[in-house]
């Protein structure tokens, strides 16, 4: 599944035809800005492909090149760009039903090949690789297969194993089983016993069934769309349906789709393209010849009127019943492919949903905070062929349904009627202009994101691209008639009769249901076996468990060798200077000419009491009233001058303090015309006394609401800072302020005294003014220093400067209790954690322990809870803490006991070799070098200490670490200290064990 905004002339010759050179005898060895990529030109044919398109996006530096295979009527799209993270794309057009015939062939593919015949080559080049990305996705009516990397060698091994991956795939039965669904005997030595449903893809599916919010937007789609479109359907695939998909759907499904005329490529960076098409015609389309193409997804005729649909969802974690309710009305709007109405439907949901200030926003507390935040399917989506336009509102009470109704068809009206001020307009379009500027982490692997949905339709993607074109439309027809976007409202949302009002009310009996039906499921499945039935099941079993065992000749796949590795890590060049006597660091970037500022305010002082409010400080931080503006007024002078006030707080050991530091993070960034706004703005924050009640407890519930999305989505992040809360005074307050804990402590105070809150939220406030150390950072181009400069004279006048100690009071202790927590959640699955201490960075084993973190996790964690359990994923996560994790994993005893065996694992040196452990340096070096964008480099010196000095010390440790350093450490950091493990699972609540802490998210 997807894992996770939008982001020239033509010059036509003749129809000329050039061929490229091999990988090894490229172009131009010259990277990035220095690059002499050998341009196209329209016109031309360059190993089979034909350019149809060329444009410019100058702010970017990027030509674009829009091509079309000449024989197989393949397409391709290559931006041209300096950047050195290159990243490729391989889209199939997909139509999908329930079945999970598409997400279980997006597994299934990458599990062997024609040229590389290893059972799971996907996972093994994550191994030999240093990509900055890796994975495929299963969208709505498509599917993808990107990846990224900054290595040319890397690059190039990457696009072999995934061209013939997709074309070519082994598509063995026994990675369908494996991957898809399979029915297993619960006790292999008897014949009789059980049976059990198990797949990755079919508990993955489980797993994410189980979110309310998944379940309203499947809801949603299955009442906007009629069956015969395929976004009625759910493509991840229906738990209730996986299980009919037959292999031979599976391989027919490929069979149709998964050809170059229903095929689109992409690729972004500094590397020839050249290359990539040669290889592409060579390799992979001169085996092909030019096919039918599916059919296309049609328009659908629309509703005569809007239609009511009421149905049920699982409860959030913790949430009461009566107030777990959501109600959402949701309209289809415009084809994906008219990109000028689709900008317009963007910039109108910025302008109503956006913000404090926002129409929507005011109408939520001018009901006193309705609810508790608006609702998923909320704003403006073009995931689908018809896009959508929804408003809805989440933990509402039965008699409130109508009030949101309500308030959705008044704030409508009144907008239509009154318009939006310039000043929000312009602000919009700021915000705009600010996201164009903004150098993004991994810029092509962002715009391919953006970019599949409307390309697979066939949009103009140099339309879709060129925002400035796009902004001066919209100021034209808005000069030209100042209602316009007052048309565009009433016509998309007030007048259009193709809309869905769903009610979805919180069933307490929501997942014990489920789990009946799938009872119920196993028993028409098993029902009609035979005794021979059972016997080729069981036959499947034993050999499945054979071929998942077989040795694997790794060596067919490309590599990289630790030879093509730096041995030097890069280096930060930072000026340190104080402002007024504030530390402060100043890094020159080229961030295209934006300022960014943050400030650390280091709170160890903090008195004990305030320390549980710090969360909701930080989450308040810029978005409450003061004295001086209401919060809709601040909100809109953000919105107009910045591209945001960020807050966080931190806990961590201060690497270069050697002590351990509780700290509040702010930061904005601007243009060179609003530094001055800016750092008013962030005075105005720092040092106006907040007020409103009504927006804190807003803001409070929103907050709520997002820890209970994550609960659902990301358990296994739960589960590990629970576990390690033994661990150490900053993990105890890590998970206090950040985990299963502080979700309780946010729950149980909903309906308590927001004045009360909001003094203690004014006492942090003022212990920041009066007391707090502050520090800064600054990432600019050199040229706007000056700027800042006045811009901090501004801020810090009539502030007094501190000094950092290493001086440590109220640290909270550490919980020695280590009996097995359990947090039951309405789930099928388990997000199952271990943790044990570890080491900080620079620790003469951190990089050891680096080291076998990534060879258990690919060599023993993956095959045994991932291959043979059917968890979607595990591994172990190694730094001040040792954290074992397995994520939406149908076992819990047998995935515990797989961590609590890792030190026999180890020691047993014919269950890896010399060449495993390699593997895993290279695939770290992968993650120590993974780009860091212009606005966050020397981040990691500024908050917590870490030298380049320190940096280097553990890449050499990487280097250097051998096999006897895996044992000594898995010796002594794993098999001295397992037995006082600490153990958290959260999951399904009918599987807690005997004798384990049950901790209920239940409200007493």
């Amino acid at each position: 599944m997807l894992r996770a905004a939008r982001f020239g002339n033509l010059h036509r010759l003749g129809n000329a035809v050039i061929r490229s050179r091999s990988f090894a005898n490229s172009v131009s060895t010259s990277r990035g800005l220095e690059r002499n990529n050998e341009a196209l030109e329209i016109g031309e044919t360059c190993n089979g492909f034909e350019v149809l398109q060329k444009f410019e996006v100058k702010d970017k530096k990027w030509i674009c090149y829009n091509m079309r295979h000449k024989n197989t009527k393949a397409e391709y799209f290559h931006i041209d760009s300096p950047d050195l993270e290159n990243t490729f794309g391989i889209i199939f057009k997909t139509l999908p039903d329930s079945s999970g015939v598409a997400h279980i062939l997006e597994h299934t593919t990458l599990c062997g090949s024609r040229k590389y015949p290893v059972r799971d080559p996907f996972f093994n080049m994550m191994k030999r690789s240093i990509n900055t990305y890796m994975n495929a996705w299963t969208g709505y009516d498509w599917t993808a297969y990107p990846f990224s990397s900054q290595n040319k060698k890397d690059f190039h091994n990457l696009l072999k194993v995934y061209l013939d991956a997709t074309f070519f795939p082994n598509l063995n039965k026994f990675d369908f089983l494996q991957e898809g669904h399979r029915l297993e005997l619960s006790d292999p030595s008897d014949i009789s016993s059980p049976l059990c449903i198990k797949g990755v893809v079919y508990n993955e599916m489980k797993g994410a069934s189980a979110n309310p919010d998944r379940q309203i937007s499947v809801k949603l789609n299955s009442e906007l769309f009629p069956p015969h479109i395929t976004y009625h359907h759910d493509s991840g695939g229906d738990p209730a349906q996986i299980p009919y998909l037959t292999y031979e759907k599976l391989q027919k499904f490929h069979q149709d789709n998964y050809q170059p005329s229903n095929t689109r490529f992409y690729s972004y960076g500094d590397l020839p393209v050249q290359d990539t098409l040669q290889y592409l015609d060579d390799a992979i389309l001169s085996q092909f010849e030019a096919s039918k193409v599916g059919p296309e997804v049609q328009l659908v005729d629309r509703f005569s009127t809007v239609k009511t649909v009421e149905t049920t969802i699982a409860p959030y974690p913790g949430v009461p019943l009566e107030v777990g309710n959501t109600a959402l009305v949701s309209y289809l709007t415009t084809d994906i492919t008219n990109i000028e109405e689709g900008f317009y439907l963007e910039i109108l949901s910025s302008l109503l949903l956006k913000g404090s200030s926002s129409p929507f926003y005011k109408a939520r507390m001018e009901r006193n905070g309705l609810g508790k935040d608006f609702s998923v399917g909320t704003g403006y989506a073009d995931h689908t062929r018809e896009t959508s336009f929804g408003f809805g509102i989440q933990g509402i009470r039965e008699d409130e349904v109508k009030e949101v109704f309500s308030m959705v068809d008044d704030t409508l009206e009144k907008v239509a009627n009154q318009g939006f001020t310039e000043e929000r307009i312009e602000s919009t379009l700021h915000t705009m202009e600010l996201q164009k500027r903004r150098i993004a982490s991994n810029s092509g692997l962002s715009v391919f994101g953006n970019v599949i949905s409307p390309w697979v339709h066939g949009a103009d993607l140099e339309k879709y691209l060129d925002l400035d074109s796009l902004i001066a439309s919209f100021r034209q027809n808005l000069s030209e008639n100042p209602k316009f976007l007052q048309e565009k409202l009433s016509k998309h949302l007030i007048e259009n009769t193709h809309g869905v009002k769903l009610i979805c009310r919180s069933d307490g009996e929501y997942t014990a249901k489920k789990e009946n039906e799938e009872k119920n499921l196993l028993a028409s499945l098993t029902a009609p076996l035979t005794e021979d039935d059972r016997a080729r099941i069981l036959k499947e079993q034993i050999e499945l468990e054979k071929y998942q065992s077989q040795e694997q000749d790794r060596e067919v796949l490309p590599k990289m060798t630790l030879e093509d590795i730096s041995k030097n890590s890069e280096t930060n060049i930072l000026r340190n200077e104080s402002i007024r006597g504030f530390d402060t660091q100043w890094n020159v970037q080229a961030t295209n000419e934006l300022s960014y500022v943050r400030g650390f305010a280091t709170v160890n002082d903090l008195p004990e009491e305030l320390r549980i409010y710090l969360p909701l400080f930080t989450n308040s931080f810029g978005a409450l009233g003061t004295e001086k503006f209401s919060y809709s007024e601040l909100s809109q002078r953000i919105q107009n001058f910045t591209g945001g006030v960020s807050s966080d707080y931190a806990i961590h050991n201060h690497l270069g303090l050697q002590s351990e530091e509780w700290g509040i993070k702010f930061g904005s960034h601007a243009l060179e015309r609003n530094i001055g706004n800016m750092f008013e703005i962030l005075r105005d924050i720092f040092t106006l006394k907040p007020e409103g009640v009504d927006q804190l407890k807003s803001l409070t519930q929103n907050y709520t609401r997002l820890m209970e999305d994550q609960l659902m989505s990301s358990g296994h992040n739960f589960a590990m800072t629970h576990a390690a809360r033994n661990i150490s005074s900053v993990h105890r307050a890590t998970e206090e302020l950040s985990g299963v804990s502080y979700l309780k402590f946010l729950q149980a105070i909903q309906e308590k005294d927001y004045d009360t809150i909001l003094q203690r939220i004014m006492e942090i406030g003022d212990f920041l003014q009066t007391k707090a150390p502050l520090r800064f950072a600054v990432n600019a181009d050199e040229k706007l220093f000056p700027k800042i400069q006045e811009g901090f004279d501004l801020f810090t006048n009539g502030l007094s400067a501190r000094q950092t100690t290493s001086q440590n009071t109220q640290i909270l202790e550490k919980e020695n209790n280590s009996d097995p927590v359990f947090v039951p959640l309405q789930s099928s699955v388990n997000y199952c954690a271990l943790a044990l201490p570890g080491v900080p960075f620079g620790h003469k084993d951190f990089a050891k322990l680096k080291v076998l973190s990534l060879l258990l996790s690919y060599n023993y964690l993956h095959p045994v809870i991932r291959e043979k359990g059917g968890a979607y994923g595990a591994g172990l996560s190694t730094g001040e803490s040792l954290n074992f994790y397995s994520y939406r994993d149908p076992n819990l005893e047998s995935t515990l006991d797989a961590f609590r065996n890792v030190s026999k694992w180890v020691k047993d040196s014919s269950n890896f070799t010399e060449a495993d452990i390699d593997e895993a340096k290279i695939s770290l070096f992968g993650s120590l070098d993974s780009p860091i964008v212009p606005a966050n480099r020397g981040m990691s010196m500024f908050h917590r200490g870490v030298t380049d000095e320190m940096r280097q010390q553990v890449r050499d440790g990487v280097f250097a670490t051998t096999r006897d350093d895996l044992v000594e450490v898995v010796e002594t950091y794993f098999e001295k200290e397992m037995e006082n493990a600490s153990v958290t699972v959260i999951g399904n609540s009918e599987q807690i064990p005997a004798g384990w802490t049950v901790n209920s998210l239940e409200i007493e």
